[in-house]
């Protein structure tokens, strides 16, 4: 967009604090309800601007004032004008008394209500509101967005806010009348809202708070081409350029941009010429307006353009009653949000296949509603992107989620496989599932993704392999703050991994690092047979540890003969955690844990092994754990921090929880920071104050302990904080700060397997 200036036109109105205009003190008049007043005579230079516009035929602006234009002088604003009849840049006001110096807006609506007085060396300030909607004009612009700002101490000298772009629109016989014209700043920059304007030497307008990138201009009907249309924007510099969206009545449009530096100077007015053609610009390029840009654009990236190197920008909050067009290709580009919102009313599928690894999805707001999964084992309720490779950051999902499925299915709010990276991004919406299975299937996933990786195939629940091709994800300050909420209503198996924030992980390199879960996550049976399969649920992560299979796929029990180094660093859960599952295979303390549920504030199952040791630091839980099954058999293991470790290192965490036995139904196992420590597990620097409560039922094994549950192998114990309190089947078993260290692993009414190999625990006061 060539964008040119005409000469300047600085604005001088002097404001001298009588009725005379020789006076040089103020006089006071009353009104008619006794309110004290003053009159404010108001002059403009020759040739110089105000209200309205008047072409004088040679580019040359006269602004006049009008009857019925009002001044705030001080926080004040004038009650009446009198406009010189010979004159009209001359006018003299009636404001109530204020006391020098002077700082004054023109108009009056412009004002938001807040002036702060010059105190020593500050300036006064007021606080303004530019229209992000201004309205057409003939031949000049809309009096609310022409604003000016005065100063003095005897006398007001007033200064242009705004520099003004005259915009000429061009067509053919067969052109609508132009509807409206959108000027956006490309870097975000504030065009309305609220801003700050300081009243220095010479008052501008300072930084926008609470402010909009864009303004438009209403055009009502429509306007018709060739007519020149003026829009007022802040006087500053816009360091990225801007561009202009124009639509015509029959809403077509076109964009027009400019990338270059442009300082628009107060007061001056910026003429370009515009020829209308709405198929010269491409709107998956210059960016994202409407529906059916993003379909248009869905689509070039579906027929194989994958963007590398460009950045596509989206300019507007944009809702359908159902769905977004699905992007099925591989994008390599740059999708900025903008932080707007996309809102879809039955939503089916993500915006994108796969974010490949180039690619970036930025600042995007999902709401509405899935109301179904058209890809449940593949894609779930991911509204970004099915698999990402690359970066998804700063992106907001606020869909629900509430369907009934009797097919596998994987499910995570942003995406589900993360193969790259989720920075910052947070889910609020509820996930609620009723799985009414005809068949033994699996479902796992998470608040925010389902996967930590990605993964061979894809395109159902089943194709789980991996290999050296696929690339493990990190998660980087994500929360949930969504409940997950899972019902098994069918009579048959669900194989389930859940976690506040991921699903599942079976491969080397993931990491989550500063992330929260605040939502429940809860996984039930309400008619699901007894099966040797296994469930876990976490509050950041639902499993790190390999399936036990029988074939390509086929996921059953816990698989703990194969480990991973997942990483868990200053994480933390606040959320319920719940399991009441009815799978068979019961916690002992010979137990290998591979039919357990396990239940953890951070994460459910973790095995690493010695070539590939798992971590956690830092990491901390307030939720509580809840965990039981209504018969004899002991099917729970619940830990502050993790239901059943191998292999992991745990240090500097801490666990200040409640775990409960859901209803008084039975628990095989329990831990202040781990439940069920099949070996190689080694805690250092922690902190755990649990509040065991729970119940063993008939002669089953239960196994409570302060720091651990059970130990079945080995562990290591250094430099531990302990306190709280065990109960088993009601009775109050008496821990104290002189008997703590009996209770350490569990001592009644089983013993743990093996005692830990501890050193310097001590009560935590």
């Amino acid at each position: 967009m060539t964008i040119m200036s005409t000469a300047p036109k600085r604005i001088t109105i002097l404001v001298e604090l009588a009725i005379a205009l020789v006076s040089c003190s103020p006089k006071e008049s009353y009104l008619a309800d006794g309110a004290l007043n003053m009159r404010l005579p108001a002059e403009f230079e020759t040739e110089k601007t105000k209200t309205v516009l008047v072409d004088n035929g040679d580019a040359t602006y006269q602004m006049n004032w009008t009857s019925g234009d009002e001044i705030v002088v001080n926080g004040k604003t004038s009650n009446s004008i009198e406009v010189d009849a010979s004159d009209a840049r001359k006018a003299i006001f009636d404001i109530p008394v204020v006391e020098a110096p002077y700082a004054a807006i023109s108009p009056a609506s412009a004002f938001d209500g807040s002036y702060v007085a010059a105190d020593g060396d500050n300036t006064a300030s007021m606080k303004i509101s530019l229209p992000a909607v201004q309205q057409y004009v003939y031949g000049g612009f809309d009096p609310a967005a022409a604003v000016t700002l005065g100063r003095g101490d005897a006398s007001l000298v007033f200064y242009h806010a705004m520099a003004y772009l005259k915009v000429t629109v061009n067509g053919t016989s067969d052109t609508d009348d132009i509807k409206s014209i959108r000027v956006q700043a490309n870097n975000g920059q504030a065009m309305s809202g609220s801003f700050i304007a300081n009243f220095a030497d010479i008052p501008a307008l300072g930084s926008g708070t609470d402010s909009y990138s864009s303004v438009t201009l209403d055009c009502g009907s429509g306007v018709a081409p060739g007519t020149a249309m003026f829009i007022a924007i802040p006087a500053a510099t816009y360091s990225s350029g801007i561009n202009l969206l124009i639509t015509d009545a029959s809403d077509h449009f076109m964009t027009v941009r400019s990338t270059a530096s442009f300082s628009a100077l107060a007061g001056k007015v910026y003429p370009t010429t515009v020829e209308f053609n709405p198929s010269a610009a491409s709107p998956v390029e210059d960016g994202i307006y409407t529906v059916s840009d993003w379909a248009a654009f869905a689509e070039s990236v579906a027929n194989g353009y994958d963007y590398e190197g460009k950045t596509v920008t989206i300019m507007r909050d944009l809702d359908v009653e159902d769905y977004f067009a699905y992007a099925s290709g591989t994008f390599n580009g740059t999708l900025e949000g903008n932080n707007h919102t996309f809102t879809a009313g039955g939503n089916m599928w993500p915006l994108f296949n796969i974010i490949g690894a180039k690619g970036v999805v930025r600042n995007l707001t999902v709401d509405g509603s899935f109301s179904g999964m058209a890809n449940p084992g593949g894609a779930g309720n991911a509204a970004i992107a099915k698999k990402n490779l690359g970066l998804i950051e700063g992106c907001i999902n606020k869909a629900s989620t509430d369907i009934t499925i009797n097919g596998s299915c994987i499910f995570g709010t942003i995406c589900a496989e993360n193969g790259g990276e989720l920075k910052n991004c947070k889910n609020y919406g509820n996930v609620t599932i009723h799985h009414n299975a005809t068949s033994t299937v699996a479902l796992f996933g998470g608040g925010i993704a389902a996967i930590g990786h990605s993964i061979l195939g894809g395109s159902s629940a089943s194709n789980i392999d991996t290999d050296s091709s696929c690339s493990p994800g990190k998660f980087t300050g994500c929360e949930n703050h969504g409940n997950i909420y899972i019902e098994v209503l069918g009579s048959y198996v669900v194989k389930s991994s859940v976690g506040g924030i991921c699903g599942q992980v079976y491969l080397d390199g993931v990491e989550f690092s500063g992330c929260k879960n605040y939502g429940d996550v809860t996984r039930l049976s309400n008619g699901e047979t007894t099966s040797n399969k296994s469930t876990t649920i976490g509050g950041i992560l639902g499993r790190s540890c390999a399936w036990y299979t029988t074939g390509s796929g086929d996921s059953g029990a816990l698989g703990l003969d194969k480990g991973y180094n997942t990483k868990f660093t200053d994480c933390c859960n606040e959320g319920t955690i719940k399991t009441f599952c009815r799978h068979s295979g019961g916690v002992t303390n010979s137990s290998t844990g591979a039919r357990v549920d396990a239940a953890g504030g951070i994460v459910g199952a973790v095995a690493g092994i010695s070539s590939s040791v798992a971590f956690m630091s830092g990491c901390t839980n307030t939720g509580t754990i809840i965990g039981g099954w209504n018969t004899s058999v002991n099917t729970s293991a619940i830990g502050g921090l993790v239901g059943v470790a191998k292999f992991i290192n745990i240090s500097s965490c801490s666990s200040t929880c409640s775990l409960l036995s859901a209803d008084k139904t039975a628990v095989g196992a329990a831990g202040g920071l781990v439940a069920f420590a099949l070996s190689d597990v080694n805690i250092e620097g922690s902190v755990a104050v649990p509040a065991i409560d729970v119940f063993c039922k008939a002669s089953s094994t239960c196994l409570p302990g302060l720091l651990i549950g059970n130990v079945v192998t080995s562990a290591t114990v250094s430099s531990c904080q302990v306190a709280g309190s065990v109960k088993v089947d009601g009775s109050d078993l008496g821990v104290t700060n002189s008997n703590y260290s009996e209770y350490v692993v569990a001592k009644l009414p089983t013993a743990s397997k093996v005692k830990p190999n501890v050193s310097t625990v001590t009560w935590y006061e």
